[in-house]
């Protein structure tokens, strides 16, 4: 199966955001809402 290129990058961003949140402590929800927020912002850019 070929992946279109706005699949790609939303895969990218997912990818990106689990990265973010296995950096954040268990308890520091602001960092986590900071990964979240990232991820917005990187899906409504892509399409």
């Amino acid at each position: 199966m070929q992946h279109t290129e706005p699949q790609v990058e939303r895969w990218d961003a997912i990818e990106q955001y689990f990265v973010c949140i296995s950096e954040c402590s268990l308890h520091d929800g602001e960092c986590v809402t900071q990964c979240v927020e990232v991820l917005k912002t990187r899906q409504t850019d892509s399409g």
